[in-house]
């Protein structure tokens, strides 16, 4: 992967605030492995007094996502936890999936981070956004600031390239990952999400990911259909029409109605607000 260089000052003083930010706290850390939760859990390690790092799992992970955050806790040398639980099971506003569906996921998951920090006895709650995904569609976000959780890598101005820079920087094996959000997001709005509709999604994209080897993918679930989003280098390969028709075949026996793969390649979903 290649990264930009980048002003190693302006990041050590930018590190040098979370520094003064964490000090002598107790600290739960949102954690799901990817390279912003786990900069940040490096962080709060080197700065914070004791540190606990806090995992979700539940349908919405993708498949071999809570092992790979196992393996960040280990190489950080720090204490991992997960809670197990199915967000269709504990919202209604969720399983309809609006386009602010994101909100209700995290006001569910810093009820859950709430309670065990006041079991820990700990100060507080972070949670790995940057400054970056500020300017996205971030209902989430929301939930977290009127949960209390602070963001240190908001208010130190850390964007997603200078967090990838200071995870290459000190060897982090999620440096190079790619972005990875929950298999909720992988339902267009509108379309009620299932833990049967998770599963199928999950799935899907672990056999692409295992089976084809795709480093980046979604298979956004239409409603029964599947449309496939390959990263933009890899996307001609999976074009070929042997691979097409194999990847087809599969995805149709996973129970979707009808399978394509989108032409343009792998983007960002924005939410459709009315």
């Amino acid at each position: 992967m290649e990264l930009e260089i980048y002003n190693s000052v302006d990041i050590e003083e930018k590190i040098g605030l979370i520094s003064k930010m964490l000090n002598g706290k107790k600290a739960i850390v949102a954690f799901s492995g990817g390279v912003d939760s786990t900069v940040l859990a490096y962080l709060t390690g080197k700065f914070a007094s004791e540190t606990v790092l806090v995992m979700q799992t539940g349908s919405s992970v993708a498949i071999g996502e809570d092992t790979f955050a196992q393996e960040q806790a280990q190489q950080l040398d720090l204490q991992i936890e997960f809670i197990d639980y199915d967000e269709v099971d504990l919202s209604e506003d969720y399983a309809s999936n609006p386009h602010n569906r994101c909100y209700f996921c995290k006001e569910l998951l810093h009820e859950f981070l709430e309670m065990r920090r006041k079991q820990l006895d700990f100060d507080i709650v972070l949670s790995g956004t940057n400054a970056s995904d500020l300017a996205g569609h971030r209902p989430g976000h929301q939930a977290a600031l009127e949960a209390g959780v602070l963001n240190p890598l908001v208010d130190a101005g850390l964007t997603k390239q200078e967090i990838r820079w200071i995870a290459a920087d000190v060897g982090l094996n999620a440096a190079d990952k790619p972005a990875s959000a929950c298999l909720a997001s992988r339902f267009v709005t509108g379309v009620r999400i299932t833990k049967d509709g998770l599963h199928r999604v999950a799935k899907a994209e672990y056999y692409l990911k295992s089976v084809h080897k795709a480093r980046i993918v979604r298979v956004r679930d239409l409603g029964g259909e599947a449309k496939i989003e390959f990263g933009a280098e890899e996307l001609p390969k999976y074009l070929a029409k042997e691979v097409k028709n194999e990847i087809i075949r599969e995805l149709m026996g996973l129970g979707f109605e009808k399978v394509s793969i989108d032409p343009e390649g792998y983007r960002p979903y924005v939410p459709v607000i009315e």
